[in-house]
């Protein structure tokens, strides 16, 4: 018998022996009653304690002993052959109650619990065995915090102890006290104080309640609800919903919520983010694995502590953490794109449906997932963003069907590295499939894991090559569910093993983990005791990730024999087939099971595809421009068959307004309704994994000779009209003298670094005479590539189907050397750039740029002697980054002559500005070192502004430079300032982004 179900046996039994009662006239607010085991009934059998003019009774008088005591003369002593004592019920609990419960406890080995349990304990069971303080004695007192659920109403509820093991424990003074509320001590961190109305508040209590009654917490876009926070001073308006699935982030007084600040607000530079207890995370482990993953450069969310407040009244210490936004991926340095995950919904329905019934799911709730965007809206309004969309949801949509390789779908080096590290911290929670979320990266066409939500409640670690994960995984003849091969399946490609094996080793030596630890000691400790005001019993193990990495140093060599035998064999993991069925309707169960999707519009006619996962045959009703009735009808009304295990779908035409579809179900009378996405089903390859079919390192076209990984490109005029592919894991060389004519859209797509040596005599030329070439393009080389006396002419961007990038030349995740290059008349949004890497930009000429001529992200470099003319947009534009501008020289730059964006520092010596809109400008928390440098005829010589909210105020500091015949020299927004040769000069305008954008 296991041990929850002996749990459950025990609270059934002990449920009807305890039948002393006290009703709630008997037992208010702020009253307490404890039980020092010295007085007996006349039976003999229960304690007797007085409580003004009636008498309370406790059982396990026949356990009494005079042999030791806390206090008195008595306590209980318990053993095999009598367990449990001092068992009290209170009869009638009503919702939301309080009961703080107490009891010392000596015990040789640590055992001996505290219990508070419902008839039913799916309701209500809690148990503590946490230690609060210890006596000189050696008595040590534990104590329980107990919430009633907000759906209880008459329910019983039962305190007692119980020896758990078969030890002598002993058990004296147990106090049972219901307060109105809980004290939470009061913090000296930041606080962030929440004010909602009282019709906000009452609305928050019933989702509240419903969750309850249902078993978990299903949110919808009608529970959002307006508030204000109070933070650093500042006023903030915003709408929140509580947030979570399962209950333990709405048990007691300490609500999870989701907070969306309003369109010009922002809190510690987020538009998005939860707050829930930090017992719901494990505490402080979730906070180390955050650190750990942010060192790697892995996507994760912002995370860290802070003390809450509701309507004035204090709720104790939150953990919050950054919502899946834009701003997660600016902070991380990547480019905006969109966000995606598997939609919950279909499993959380089948959780419900289980509850209810008692059983297990017997609902396909992982194959009727949709792949779905955060900020759907937004998605879809937006072009750009939506083309991304549908090239992250097929990928997405490979790797729930493993219909391509891993190494296709994902930036496979930081899904290694994510694993790997996943291993060491045990953070296992977030491996789960719907609790994963992926970024898609534009400018690689590629998935990105973001790594988060890594544990329930307390971490308990437990070590071995039997419960290393991937190991269970690949030596398993079977897995119970498809979602559980999504693990698996990643290990049959060896470049992400040998790239995970190979980071396991690094980040499990102890050298790693000792400077990871170092670099977090002082936040360690420092949460560590603010965590332990509120949960004294927290425990936090300093060395699980020494013991951790121990562990898998130890069983390495043969979780790596067992991952090279997978791959060598090629085993295939079986499947449990499950039989999918459906007794009874519960609620609107069948609408979480019909997906439909908008295939393409001909004429006034809208095609839909409608997919059934649902195990009873639906007959479709017709569509509606609203969710209330059917508008467009079907006639005669199609019928789709029952989910089997296979797709069951159908392709009808209806009216271009359409926006639900509504169905019945077989054998029943009601009618269903369900959205229509508006994006088709995914199906198909990525522009990426297509242009990936034109590798061709044989090709006499363009390559001269390969040598080992040394590919030779032919010398002399070459006219292209193909795509030129060069796949990872080589070295481009270029020779003096060659000329590269891309025409017909061909472009130069490398992710191995390029080596292009021309002379001043013989430049190398990369041009388009008809303006059509897809860029020059290198992404995630491995060394530095050099780029000298090279001409980039009339040249577009890669724009292949709906892979889309900026610039005629890009160099991303790729440390470039450029001298003496020149790029001219090139007809996209930026001649150049550079993002994520390291560069010199040196002796260069870029002139007669459609837009930008040199823009760069992330990245850190240096620009000089270099000179910019005749600029359709931004000369020089930075965002993120930090760089070094010399001896350069700027005329006739249509916008900016330099800007610095997103936290950017720019150092600015010797540049001369001429005859541009903008000098220089300073955005967003950016600061701008200038010094002997001029700003001649521009109409505005210094700008400096806040453009996002999310951001701050900008700087510049100013040193013998000057502004010559500029409209105005100074347009200073309020907040920001300049430090001009030692005197400060503060911004007084309000609004300036207003003037620009």
């Amino acid at each position: 018998m296991d041990k929850i179900r002996f749990l459950f046996i025990c609270v059934s039994v002990f449920g009807v022996l305890f039948t002393s009662c006290v009703r709630e006239d008997e037992f208010p607010k702020g009253d307490k009653i404890q039980c020092s085991a010295e007085t007996l009934n006349k039976k003999g059998n229960k304690f007797i304690v007085e409580k003004e003019e009636s008498k309370v009774l406790f059982e396990g008088g026949r356990l009494q002993t005079d042999s030791k005591a806390h206090s008195g003369k008595h306590s209980v002593r318990t053993h095999s052959k009598g367990r449990f004592a001092f068992g009290h019920s209170i009869m009638q609990t009503g919702p939301d109650w309080y009961f703080k419960v107490s009891v010392w406890r000596k015990s040789k080995h640590g055992n001996g619990i505290l219990v508070a349990a419902a008839d039913d304990p799916s309701r209500l069971y809690a148990v503590s065995e946490n230690v609060y303080e210890t006596d000189k004695n050696g008595w040590e007192r534990l104590e329980l915090d107990v919430f009633t659920p907000s759906d209880f109403s008459g329910d019983r509820l039962t305190f007692y102890v119980w020896n758990n093991t078969d030890d002598t424990i002993y058990f004296d003074d147990f106090v049972i006290e219901r307060l109105a509320s809980k004290h939470y001590p009061e913090y000296n961190i930041e606080q962030l104080s929440i004010h909602i109305d009282t019709s906000a508040y009452l609305k928050i209590l019933k989702k509240r309640q419903d969750a309850f009654k249902k078993g978990v917490l299903q949110s919808s876009d009608d529970d959002w609800v307006k508030g204000i926070l109070s933070s650093h001073n500042d006023i903030i308006k915003a709408k929140l919903r509580l947030k979570g699935d399962w209950l333990d982030h709405l048990r007691g007084e300490k609500w999870s919520f989701r907070i969306k600040t309003k369109k010009k607000y922002a809190w510690n530079r987020l538009r998005t983010f939860s707050i829930q207890t930090p017992s719901a995370r494990g505490y402080l482990y979730e906070w180390i694995t955050h650190q750990l993953f942010d060192s790697q450069d892995l996507l994760t969310t912002r995370y860290d502590f802070i003390s809450v407040s509701l309507n004035g009244k204090p709720r104790g210490l939150y953990a919050w953490e950054e919502h899946f936004e834009k701003q997660l991926l600016e902070w991380r340095n990547r480019r905006e794109g969109p966000i995606l995950k598997f939609s919950e919904d279909a499993f959380w329905q089948s959780t419900i449906v289980s509850s209810k019934r008692k059983t297990n799911h017997t609902l396909p709730y992982y194959q009727a997932s949709v792949i779905e965007p955060f900020r759907q809206g937004k998605t879809v309004r937006s072009a750009t963003l939506l083309g991304q969309y549908l090239n992250a949801q097929k990928l997405m949509q490979q790797y729930k069907t493993q219909s391509a390789k891993p190494s296709e779908i994902f930036d496979i080096d930081k899904l290694a590295k994510a694993y790997a590290l996943l291993d060491i911290s045990h953070a296992r929670h977030g491996r789960a499939w719907h609790n994963q979320r992926f970024y898609y990266n534009p400018v690689l066409c590629k998935l990105e894991r973001i790594v988060f939500d890594g544990f329930g409640e307390q971490m308990v670690a437990i070590y071995g090559i039997n419960n290393n994960v991937v190991y269970k995984k690949l030596t398993s003849e079977t897995l119970p569910e498809e979602e559980d091969a999504l693990l698996a399946f990643v290990f049959t490609d060896s470049v992400f093993t040998n790239l995970y094996l190979n980071y396991l080793e690094k980040f499990s030596s102890q050298s790693f983990i000792d400077s990871a630890l170092n670099k977090m000691a002082n936040n360690i400790s420092y949460y560590d005791s603010i965590i332990k005001f509120e949960f004294p019993f927290y425990k936090f193990d300093s060395d699980y990730l020494s013991r951790s990495a121990k562990d898998i140093r130890a069983y390495l060599p043969e979780l790596t024999e067992v991952i090279r035998e997978y791959q060598k064999t090629g085993k295939k993991i079986r499947i449990e087939k499950r039989e999918f069925s459906d007794k009874e309707i519960y609620e609107n169960t069948p609408e979480f099971f019909v997906n439909v999707y908008k295939r393409n519009t001909v004429s006034d006619s809208l095609y839909i595809e409608i997919q059934n996962y649902y195990p009873r045959k639906i007959i479709v009703l017709g569509t509606g421009s609203r969710e209330k009735y059917v508008e467009f009808y079907e006639h005669p009304e199609p019928r789709i068959p029952a989910y089997t295990g296979q797709i069951q779908s159908l392709i009808i035409a209806t009216d271009t307004a359409s926006e639900y579809l509504f169905f019945m179900v077989d054998g029943s009378g009601e009618t269903f309704k369900t959205e229509i996405y508006p994006w088709p089903y995914p199906e198909g390859q990525t522009p990426q994994q297509e242009l990936m079919s034109y590798v061709n390192l044989k090709n006499t076209d363009f390559i001269d000779r390969v040598e080992g990984n040394k590919i030779f490109i032919k010398q002399g005029d070459l006219r292209i009209a193909t795509p030129i592919i060069i796949p990872k894991g080589y070295e481009v060389y270029f020779g003096p003298g060659t000329r590269i004519n891309l025409i017909d859209s061909a472009m130069f797509l490398s992710y191995s670094p390029v080596f292009m040596n021309g002379t001043s005599s013989e430049p190398i030329i990369i041009e388009s005479e008809d303006f059509s070439a897809n860029g020059f393009t290198v992404l995630q080389a491995d060394k530095k590539s050099i780029v000298k006396n090279v001409e980039f002419n009339n040249l577009n961007t890669l724009n292949y189907k709906s892979w889309t990038l900026t610039s005629s030349v890009t160099f991303y995740e790729s440390d470039v050397e450029i001298e003496h290059a020149k790029f001219y008349r090139n007809q996209c949004e930026d001649a150049l750039n550079i993002v994520r890497s390291n560069f010199v930009l040196d002796k260069s000429l870029f002139n007669y740029t459609f837009s930008d001529a040199f823009d760069s992200d992330f990245s850190t470099g240096i620009v000089k002697n270099t000179i910019f003319t005749n600029i359709g947009n931004d000369a020089i534009d930075f965002s993120g980054s930090k760089i070094t501008i010399e001896n350069t020289s700027i005329v006739s730059a249509n916008d900016k002559g330099i800007s610095g964006g997103e936290d950017s520092h720019l150092i600015i010596k010797n540049v001369s500005v001429e005859r541009a809109s903008i000098g220089m400008a300073s955005k967003d928390l950016s600061v701008l070192e200038i010094s002997n440098s001029k700003i001649v005829d521009c109409d505005y010589g210094l700008v400096l502004l806040q453009k996002k909210v999310e951001y701050g105020p900008a700087t510049m500091i100013i040193n013998n430079s000057r502004i010559i015949n500029s409209k105005q020299e100074f347009l200073i927004e309020e907040g920001s300032e300049i430090e001009l040769d030692g005197k400060t000069i503060k911004g007084k305008s309000k609004n300036v982004a207003e003037v620009f954008y």
